[in-house]
């Protein structure tokens, strides 16, 4: 019976340095490897065309427009109506192009806009591409999640002023690679958490000073593509990632913060695939431990990988003690997909025990 993996929640993995990190821009002067990760075998760079996002709409756009649809896309987004914002961030998308096509075709010197309102607009197309990506990545719509972010690097590749491992632009970068490794386009999502880890681990290493959020990265970067390797039967690899994400988690963010915690518990389950049962079960342990003082969301998965791995060491009376008590947490939390796990995992050791 093979672990139940969770394969890099969009909702978890990259959510917190997405506040704390600025998305700003990177220098045309980009490594190789991150444009391979941009055109290899996807076609080129998304741009912006007319047949694409031009809208039909009548009437003069103003600035208010566009003000008014992003202040509602926000409070729509905050209100949980993610679907319904996402609608009103393209909309605000279609306009913001038609500023940019009215602007290309003023003569010179009679645009409309001054200086001042064209870079307010870029930064109008940084922060709707960025909410755009981001709110897809949640929703775990993988195709649209990787588009923005191909355009949101666009823009951020625009301009000569943020270094090229900008914080920001190494994370765009991660949850591209993770919404390609999604789609099964496992080549560049191995291109892509290869460029963040390395880049990002440089620039940790160079830098004394380095930023606790930058340490941080560097952790979420390891973690994503240990997962990644753990969901593709690459345990030994990914034991070796998710180690090192740990020790950083623990050091910057905390024992007991969340996201320990899960690294814990996807490493416990590298241990158990590559057959050290007696630490996989330690470190489930810990994050079962960790969960419960902390009231942790995730603490009935947690659980119910200590009874897989139980099982697997040949407890079954214990495993299915951890099962149970697991499927009543996820009961409780309306957790269809882990109550499915469980049951799959119980009806599963009940058939092997009839044999």
């Amino acid at each position: 019976m093979l672990l139940a993996r969770t394969f890099i929640s969009g909702r978890l993995q990259c959510s917190n340095l997405a506040q704390d990190s600025s998305l700003r821009r990177i220098r045309r002067s980009v490594p190789d490897e991150l444009w391979a990760l941009l055109i290899v075998g996807l076609g080129g760079i998304a741009v912006f065309t007319v047949a694409e996002y031009k809208k039909v709409m009548s009437g003069k756009k103003q600035p208010p427009v566009l003000q008014y649809k992003v202040k509602m896309a926000k409070k729509k987004a905050l209100d949980g109506d993610k679907g319904q914002s996402i609608i009103l961030l393209k909309e605000a998308l279609g306009l913001i192009h038609d500023y940019l096509e009215e602007t290309r075709e003023d003569p010179p010197g009679e645009s409309e806009l001054d200086d001042k309102d064209k870079i307010k607009i870029q930064k109008y197309l940084t922060h709707v591409l960025d909410q755009l990506a981001n709110l897809s990545f949640e929703l775990q719509k993988w195709k649209e999640a990787e588009h923005y972010f191909r355009l949101l690097l666009r823009n951020l590749l625009s301009s000569e002023e943020t270094p090229k491992d900008d914080d920001g632009v190494i994370e765009v970068s991660l949850k591209l690679s993770i919404a390609c490794a999604h789609q099964d386009k496992h080549d560049l999502a191995v291109l892509g958490f290869k460029w963040a880890t390395d880049t990002i681990q440089k620039k940790v290493d160079e830098t004394p000073d380095a930023t606790d959020n930058s340490k941080a990265l560097l952790g979420v970067c390891l973690e994503g593509w240990g997962t990644y390797l753990l969901s593709q039967d690459e345990a030994a690899q990914a034991a070796q990632l998710l180690s090192r994400a740990l020790k950083i988690s623990k050091e910057v963010l905390g024992e007991d913060h969340e996201q320990t915690t899960v690294i814990l518990n996807n490493l416990a389950k590298a241990y158990a695939e590559s057959g050290k049962f007696e630490l996989a079960e330690e470190l489930a342990r810990e994050a079962v431990r960790i969960a419960e003082e902390t009231q942790n969301t995730h603490l009935s998965r947690f659980m119910a990988n200590l009874g897989t791995i139980l099982n697997l060491e040949g407890n079954v009376l214990k495993a299915k003690e951890a099962l149970r008590s697991a499927l009543k947490l996820a009961n409780e939390a309306k957790d269809e997909e882990t109550k499915e796990m469980i049951n799959n995992s119980l009806t599963e050791m009940d058939a092997n025990a009839s044999q």
